[in-house]
């Protein structure tokens, strides 16, 4: 296989097979592919592939990519012809992709403003925050699948069994399980996808200290501070500022979120019945609540 050919194919495995919509009526826009009475436009193509990665691409690619978009029209004209939207499986698939487009189109109108954080809010986070981001601290964590494990664990720990020993036998993390439950030093902003673990490591001030059971990230944790110093080399605040900024805003759409669904569940009555999925996973045990665990009316 020729080079042009395995960047040609590469580059259409990148944007995937193109299942974009074409336009029934001509009017608006240069036409560059037409099935029957649908079209695709200049204007069309450019909102699923950047103009820049277009250009840069050869005219075999740019051929590919059409011929590509009319084989998919062709498939699809002649699978509505056949009757295939009206298929339960079809229209199933259809109802939760539907459920999900509109869903997310709620989600980000509703958190539109929670977009923006002005620099002084970040800059004065910052300023309040500015001893962590100039410590290091040094952790090890057990993780468990359920409170009651976790409390468990807990009991255990109280009555002096080793951290090390436990974290080996019950965490379910099995990468820091295997290091006797170490799980390593950080800053705080380090661990972008582990905010809740950050936030509640930094809680603890002295060397020993360890938290109750937790939620975070990993489930129900457990975590062990080891050490706690400055960090060798001092952050500033444009050191930092972007990773603030992202996290004060996952924090603004978490309490945004949180204050939408507790208003839905004033409008809106709701049931849930954890005793009923215990029974059919076969973990069901008795004196397990079979009825709703929360009823709004």
């Amino acid at each position: 296989m020729s080079l042009k050919i395995r960047v040609s194919l590469s580059f259409l495995a990148l944007i995937g097979i193109i299942l974009f919509p074409g336009c029934k009526k001509e009017e608006k826009g240069e036409i560059v592919a037409r099935v029957g009475k649908t079209t695709l436009t200049v204007e069309e193509l450019l909102t699923q592939i950047p103009p820049q990665m277009l250009i840069n691409t050869s005219p075999e690619t740019r051929k590919m990519i059409l011929d590509n978009w009319v084989s998919n029209e062709l498939i699809y004209q002649d699978a509505l012809k056949k009757g295939f939207e009206n298929k339960p499986e079809v229209e199933k698939q259809l109802e939760q992709v539907k459920r999900g487009v509109i869903t997310q189109a709620y989600v980000q109108e509703m958190l539109a403003n929670s977009r923006f954080i002005p620099e002084n809010e970040a800059r004065a986070y910052f300023e309040e925050h500015e001893e962590d981001y100039n410590t290091v601290i040094e952790v090890s964590h057990i993780s468990l699948n359920s409170q009651e494990k976790g409390v468990e664990v807990l009991r255990k720990l109280k009555e002096g069994q080793s951290f090390a020993t436990l974290a080996r036998r019950y965490s379910t993390d099995s990468a820091t399980a295997k290091k006797r439950g170490y799980f390593g030093s950080f800053r705080k902003g380090d661990l972008v996808k582990l905010p809740t673990f950050e936030q509640i490591a930094f809680s603890l001030k002295k060397s020993g200290d360890m938290t109750p059971v937790v939620q975070t990230e990993f489930g129900y944790d457990i975590i062990k501070l080891l050490s706690r110093k400055k960090s060798p080399q001092r952050v500033e605040y444009e050191n930092a500022a972007e990773l603030i900024m992202q996290k004060l805003r996952q924090e603004r759409f978490r309490i945004r979120s949180e204050a939408i669904i507790d208003s839905l569940k004033k409008t809106y009555d709701q049931e849930v019945y954890p005793g009923v999925l215990e029974k059919e996973l076969g973990i069901y045990s008795p004196g397990a609540p079979s009825l709703p665990s929360e009823t709004t009316q």
